[in-house]
């Protein structure tokens, strides 16, 4: 009885591939944190939620912090608007 063939292995991307995904990894970084500050800038509606941002002094990436006073004050009025509408559904009688 012959021995069971197996099939072959993948072969693994060549040296230039893995290469070059990683020039195209580092040219998306590059291009996320360079020139989308451009973009934000060249439409409307984004340059006035970036001048918002920069108004209020909101840091954008610490939104979830609680040391962030702009999130805490969300979070009270979140969980208030939560209870509200919840007492609104089990007593609908209650205006």
């Amino acid at each position: 009885m012959p021995a069971p063939t197996s099939s072959p292995e993948p072969s693994s991307p060549s040296l230039l591939v893995r290469w070059l995904r990683f020039g195209m990894g580092v040219f998306l970084i590059w291009v996320l944190y360079l020139v989308s500050p451009a973009f934000f800038n060249a439409f409307a509606p984004l340059r006035a939620f970036n001048q918002i941002v920069q108004e209020t002094d909101i840091m954008p990436g610490a939104m979830f912090y609680t040391n962030v006073p702009q999130s805490t004050e969300a979070a009270i009025h979140t969980r208030s608007a939560i209870r509200y509408f919840t007492q609104q559904r089990n007593n609908p009688e209650r205006n």
